[in-house]
């Protein structure tokens, strides 16, 4: 249906365009609305959503990939020569039909343009659309608690106590990538830990993923909400903060410089220290991009900080090398690069963490320290490299998929604990639990995936703006808004707006 639609939309645009500057505009307009989408389409399977424009100026950011642009100008110009070639053939009634043939297409919110109109509506509705204080207010009774942890079997596997805390944020990262082939770093350390399977992300993309799995909450916009009528950063309950109210020093180490949006959005969730670029580019802190640490600098970085912090702490980092188009350098790793750069940034992501590992593993702090590995969210698998490097997973482009929890402190006993799909929204909560601390007022949303207690049913709905997944059994099912199931879908994008 959708094949049809298009071509049915290019037949459109290409009647649209006659003599006249208003009918040339339209038509250009619409000419730049259908190349865009096609070229979405041969890209991420998919028509633009809104994830992907809210997120099209960090993509730019960390992607040497020209190919999609190279398309879209192909098609664009392709259609503008068409239309010159065939306005012998036209006439006006024949035009004025085709613009009110488009005009019907955005108000029923269907075809390209009809598409994207909707994708920019929730990209405003997240960012300019607030809740009013009496909502506020009964999102806040509702969700307000004193315990964190209610009913845990974590000393089956390990003694909670005031550890010092490293957390890995890796970039799009599902757990199907961990291999003993493709990263034996990772798998060494994975078969060495307490290892969590069946566990999701429960939203994307970075900011979301990160600053929700931090709050234990969903997020609507993309990250900072310092104007936010809500107030979200101080509403919400943080990692960051609770730990600060235990005696913890606290630090987030970004790949950006310290005064972006990214950096500024986790000094807002409480944490006392924000390291980034200008930690190893002193005189570059003024740049803006491509400023950013690759993976090679970010591990190492982290390994010689997390020394200066007082124990005890809590350290989180987040490396970009995996993201979605990113092209490591040579210059990162010493090892031969392939030609695939999925398999490029993945083996070189598990070469740092290697390398950390050890040194870490040698070092007396590792004595009193956990480290947690994770990620943002889930990788998008799709697009040609990514198919090449794993031809027996079907693409995904959700961006909802199983990521990793790894769970390392030495001298405990690997384990795999069954999390039973259940989502991110429980790793503030585990962390919390793994600390012993069980009490503390909060709004979590999950529970620890140690906790025996019946989670909520948003612990298991992936939500990325109005597209919602429920984890059923392995794999991640469209749920579709219908009588059944729109209360669920109204309270979660409510908790969206709520959370910032």
């Amino acid at each position: 249906m959708q094949n049809v639609l298009l071509i049915a939309e290019i037949l459109i645009a290409l009647l649209i365009a006659y003599k006249g500057i208003f009918r040339w505009i339209v038509a250009i307009i619409y000419d730049l609305v259908i190349s865009i989408q096609i070229t979405s389409l041969l890209t991420i399977k998919q028509f633009l959503p809104a994830i992907a424009i809210a997120n099209i100026n960090y993509v730019q950011k960390v992607s040497a990939n020209h190919k999609p642009l190279f398309i879209f100008l192909a098609i664009f110009i392709l259609l503008v020569i068409l239309q010159i070639f065939t306005i012998k053939f036209k006439s006006k009634m024949i035009s004025n039909l085709a613009i009110f043939l488009l005009f019907v297409l955005c108000v029923l919110q269907v075809g390209t343009f009809g598409s994207l109109i909707k994708q920019l509506k929730i990209i405003y509705d997240n960012n300019f659309v607030y809740l009013n204080k009496d909502t506020q207010e009964k999102i806040i009774k509702s969700l307000k608690k004193d315990k964190i942890v209610y009913d845990s079997d974590i000393t089956n596997y390990i003694e909670p106590k005031k550890y010092n805390v490293i957390l890995f944020f890796i970039e799009g990262f599902s757990k199907f990538v961990i291999s003993k082939e493709l990263t034996p770093n990772l798998y060494e350390i994975e078969q060495k830990s307490i290892d969590v399977i069946n566990y999701y992300n429960h939203t994307a993309t970075t900011y979301r993923g990160m600053r929700g799995q931090l709050t234990s909450s969903y997020q609507a916009s993309s990250g900072l909400t310092f104007k936010y009528k809500n107030q979200a950063d101080k509403i919400l309950t943080s990692l960051p903060r609770i730990l600060n109210s235990f005696g913890y020093d606290s630090a987030h180490q970004s790949c950006e410089n310290n005064y972006t949006k990214m950096s500024k959005s986790f000094y807002a969730l409480g944490f006392k220290q924000i390291i980034g670029y200008n930690y190893l580019y002193p005189k570059d802190a003024d740049k803006t991009y491509p400023a950013q640490l690759n993976d090679t600098e970010s591990y190492n970085l982290a390994f010689k900080e997390i020394h200066r912090l007082k124990q005890p702490f809590f350290y989180s980092l987040y490396s970009v090398g995996t993201h979605y188009g990113y092209e490591p350098k040579p210059k990162e790793s010493g090892y031969k690069f392939s030609e695939n750069i999925m398999i490029s940034a993945y083996k070189n992501l598990d070469e740092q963490i290697g390398k950390f590992f050890k040194k870490f593993n040698n070092d007396p702090l590792s004595n009193n320290t956990i480290l947690i590995i994770t990620a943002d969210h889930a990788a998008v698998s799709g697009g040609e490299n990514f198919l090449k490097a794993f031809p027996k997973n079907h693409a995904n482009y959700s961006m909802v998929d199983q990521i990793p929890l790894i769970i390392y402190k030495k001298g405990v006993k690997p384990a795999i604990v069954d999390a039973k799909n259940l989502n991110s929204l429980s790793l503030a909560p585990t962390i919390c639990d793994l600390l012993g601390i069980r009490k503390y007022p909060n709004m979590f949303l999950g529970l620890s995936i140690f906790d025996k207690k019946p989670h909520r049913i948003e612990n298991y709905i992936s939500a990325l703006d109005d597209d919602m997944y429920v984890i059923d059994k392995n794999y991640t099912k469209r749920l579709i808004k219908d009588q059944n199931n729109s209360k669920i879908i109204d309270k979660i994008r409510l908790y969206q707006k709520f959370g910032g």
